[in-house]
């Protein structure tokens, strides 16, 4: 940073990687330099990280789904231990096949993936609850649903799942590994989807998919299926054997003196009784003077736990991420899993089998493994070592002073083994498959979607190019609904101050906004309003239900998805932060940015960087960026906001809307010979005010009229000034259609504009509208002038401007019986529609449906549709 940037200091950041992504990554660092963006350092990196709730990992899914011979693994949390389970099945498959692990993330598990399997390349699609319907959303629009889908642990989130990623003939296997009802009652799982009140819903579904796998023998007996164990596969190469292979065993001459080091990893739970487990082996090591050593590694739940077992003298060391597991598990001589606890821990430990045996046995470690109905069927296994309460010791002693060798990955725990069993109930399952149960997502309804991000609080009203382009897409994209949104806090609904109601635009748009609450439409095109509180303001902890929240929710009730919509954002710097928290929602669609004008040109310097940074970044997220300005685009990519590949330069265009508003009486029995002269638009900012006066007092010596329409709120005394003129006649804000109904009465407009750095970067829509009834306007000549019609007449000083105006001002004509240019649809917008219809094919490539399946099979039978919990 000091070398990119000249500028000294100790810099560092946080960066956040959106979705998943295994194998190098290219990560490019930028810096906002006062009024640029300069590059600083480029990297390749290895990474492994699984984050989730991604729109990329949804691709990747879809991706995945239509490779032959997918499968979908299916676990009803994957952000605590539930996921090492199905991780297993993932590994399974992954070995042979593709395969995509989805599971929900409950926010009182974790945020994320499990953290032990965070480093793990696998392909996850992670979904948080509040987010299903969403997900359910997106998945029907995209066609994703799987041949087969393995389901791991029969909870109500799991079914709820596969309903939506099975189609009518998907296979569908079941995996129970553990005593979920006894699971279900744990403490605090009352009212939760997966818990105490959900076990007969979710036994109803469990009874109904006939093909199983389990974990355990003692499973097996009462759930029926194959067994299939926590399989793990062979280390090859260096390390085959076991890495513990080659290292001295306990009692050996090598080690003669060195305790017996034994060790647990995995999820510290009471149930597992490792607190009695220290105690017996303090106990042991005291009375047999066999020096014996207790680690435990792993998330502890309690946290507490984690304390007494320090007090009891073993030694912790924390979470151990699965890459990391067999080189941590290779410098211990014996895993533990576990050691026979209270009474109360029967239903749970009849039924579990620890995968802590398979990792030990894949590392070449004897293994501890509590005698109990789940692991009967372990005796005689080599390096299984089953023991009791009683036998404990006798155990234990035995493998400290007589060392055995390191025994082979068992082929019943090996991924070979498991992937036979798993085709053999995946062929079961095709063959039920039309007895299904679940209910599988029903399809898209193919209707495409544009929604417009506005920057402000009027579209809709004054005819902008917001308007202009909706109108057009509208009219022209085919089978496409138009939406267009605008954001604002509760305060956006109320007017201020009804003293400048005259003045201001604000008692228009709070109206208009009030209106599109509830939606209202325009010349075809959908306006809406999301009201919503900015959670950056003083209070940091404010409200959870946020703008991307409402966003979110407004997107979902429309069926709005990234494969059947595109999203044409203006840049919202109006907003502040709360573009940021925008930012996941627009890389979940394909976008274009619509750079309409130059917000810079009216911010403070001090915001520069924030804002510059904000341009950056949505332009980044842009499938293309379409500027209407050459001037500001030139601007822009001195600046290095945009890359020029991305650049799309289409200037505005005006088409009248549809619907007109009368005149009213006072207008309609005017003389023929009046003249009335017109100039519409933002009074605030670029106004040349000595211009104007000239211009109304030329007017006023011809006893005409010359009629002002916009808002004024920060110019009152040159408003005020001018008005002093009887024949100066101020409107205020107007709609479009009064604005256009005044325009038609008048013989032509003044657009005395000065040069500054809001003019400089603009291209006047008002010329279009102008051109579009036949109105002649005088015009200052500023960059990014319109010079195409015949009506525009460019003044290049005061005096050849008010020349101009006297000579308008001596023709006879009668705007009656003035005939407006034949209508034409203007190029400018067919390359716009162009540059949407280019869009939406990269949606239709990214996203493009297979065919229906088997069309010609009967309905199957059908249970009601699973409840998903609410947000």
């Amino acid at each position: 940073m000091e070398r990119a940037l000249g500028v000294e200091g100790a810099y560092g950041f946080f960066a956040e990687m959106p979705g998943s992504c295994h194998g190098t990554a290219s990560i490019e660092l930028y810096a906002v330099d006062v009024d640029r963006v300069r590059f600083v350092k480029a990297r390749q990196m290895d990474v492994c990280h699984n984050d989730g709730f991604s729109p990329l990992d949804l691709e990747a899914a879809l991706a995945t789904a239509r490779e032959p011979g997918s499968v979908a693994i299916v676990v009803w949390d994957a952000a605590h231990n539930p996921a090492g389970r199905a991780k297993v099945l993932y590994d399974i498959v992954a070995s042979r096949r593709p395969a995509v692990l989805f599971g929900f993330c409950h926010d009182e598990f974790g945020t994320g993936l499990w953290e032990p399997l965070q480093s793990s390349a696998i392909k996850t699609c992670l979904i948080r609850p509040e987010s299903f319907e969403r997900f359910k959303g997106e998945a029907r629009a995209i066609g994703l649903s799987f041949d087969t889908v393995w389901m791991c642990k029969p909870r109500l989130p799991t079914f709820a799942l596969t309903e939506v990623l099975s189609h009518p003939r998907t296979a569908l296997i079941l995996d129970i590994d553990d005593n979920e009802e006894a699971f279900s009652r744990g403490s605090g799982s009352w009212g939760r989807w997966y818990g105490e009140t959900s076990i007969n819903k979710a036994a109803l579904y469990r009874d109904r998919i006939s093909i199983r796998s389990v974990a355990s023998v003692s499973l097996q007996e009462r759930f029926g299926g194959e067994i299939v164990r926590h399989a793990r596969s062979r280390l090859d190469g260096p390390e085959a054997g076991g890495p513990a292979a080659a290292r001295p065993a306990p009692g050996s001459a090598e080690r003669q003196g060195e305790a017996l080091r034994v060790v647990f990893i995995g999820t510290v739970r009471p149930h597992k009784g490792l607190l009695e487990a220290a105690r017996a082996i303090r106990m042991i090591a005291f009375q047999r003077k066999v020096p014996v050593t207790l680690t435990v590694g792993g998330t502890f739940s309690p946290p507490g736990l984690e304390d007494e077992l320090v007090g009891a003298g073993v030694e912790t060391i924390g979470m151990v991420p699965s890459a990391d597991l067999t080189r941590t598990l290779a410098q211990y001589d014996v895993v533990l899993t576990g050691y026979p606890g209270s009474a109360g821990s029967q239903d749970i430990n009849t039924y579990q089998i620890s995968s802590k045996i398979g990792d030990a046995l894949q590392v070449g470690l004897p293994v501890l493994v509590p005698r109990s109905p789940a692991t009967l069927d372990l005796e005689g296994i080599p390096g299984v070592h089953l023991f009791e309460v009683d036998s404990f010791e006798t155990v234990l002693v035995e493998l400290a002073k007589n060392p055995r060798p390191a025994p082979d990955l068992p082929d019943s725990f090996s991924l070979p083994a498991a992937y036979r069993t798993f085709v053999r109930l995946e062929q079961e399952a095709r063959a039920l498959a039309s007895k299904n149960r679940l209910r599988p997502s029903p399809p898209s309804d193919g209707r495409r979607n544009i929604v417009l991000l506005w920057k402000q609080h009027d579209s809709g009203l004054y005819g902008r190019r917001v308007d202009q382009i909706a109108r057009v897409l509208a009219e022209r994209v085919k089978d496409a609904c138009v939406r267009v949104v605008e954001f604002g806090e509760p305060r956006a609904l109320a007017v201020q101050n009804t003293a400048a109601m005259s003045t201001s635009a604000e008692a228009l748009c709070v109206g208009d906004t009030r209106r599109k609450l509830s939606g209202i439409v325009q010349n075809g095109v959908h306006y809406h309003s999301i009201i919503a509180e900015d959670r950056h303001g003083e209070d940091a902890s404010g409200p959870a239900f946020g703008f991307a929240e409402a966003f979110d929710a407004f997107l979902h009730s429309h069926q709005i998805c990234a494969a059947n919509s595109i999203v044409i954002a203006f840049p919202l710097h109006y907003l502040g932060a709360v573009v940021d928290d925008l930012l996941p929602i627009f890389r979940r669609f394909q976008t274009i940015v619509d750079v309409v004008d130059n917000q810079l040109s009216w911010s403070a310097r001090t915001l520069w960087p924030e804002r510059i940074a904000r341009y950056r970044t949505l332009c980044d997220l842009a499938h293309s960026v379409i500027f209407n300005s050459i001037n500001n685009q030139e601007s822009m990519l001195k600046s290095s906001i945009v890359e020029e590949s991305k650049l799309r330069l289409i200037p505005n265009w005006y088409l009248p809307p549809k619907t007109r508003a009368p005149l009213d009486e006072l207008w309609c029995s005017r003389a023929s010979d009046e003249i009335h002269v017109l100039y519409s638009g933002d009074l605030n900012n670029r106004i040349d005010w000595d211009l104007l006066d000239a211009v109304a007092a030329q007017i006023g010596s011809r006893g005409g009229m010359l009629h002002i329409v916009g808002a004024s709120e920060r110019v009152s005394k040159d408003l005020e000034h001018l008005l002093r003129r009887p024949h100066c006649i101020y409107h205020g804000p107007m709609r479009e259609e009064a604005v256009l109904a005044i325009a038609e009465m008048c013989r032509f407009a003044v657009v005395p504009h000065i040069l500054n750095d809001l003019s400089a970067l603009m291209n006047p829509l008002k010329i279009r509208m102008y051109a579009a009834v036949g109105l002649p306007h005088v015009v200052t000549d500023v960059p990014g002038l319109d010079r195409g019609s015949d009506l525009t007449i460019v003044a290049q000083d005061h005096d050849q401007f008010l020349a101009h105006v006297r000579e308008l001002l001596s023709r006879n004509d009668d705007p009656h019986r003035r005939i407006p240019p034949a209508p034409a649809f203007p190029p400018e917008a067919a390359a716009y529609c162009a540059v949407v219809e280019a869009v939406f094919e990269t949606v239709r490539q990214r996203y493009e449906l297979r065919p229906p399946r088997l069309p010609q099979m009967e309905p199957v039978e059908l249970f009601s549709v699973i409840e998903e919990p609410v947000a």
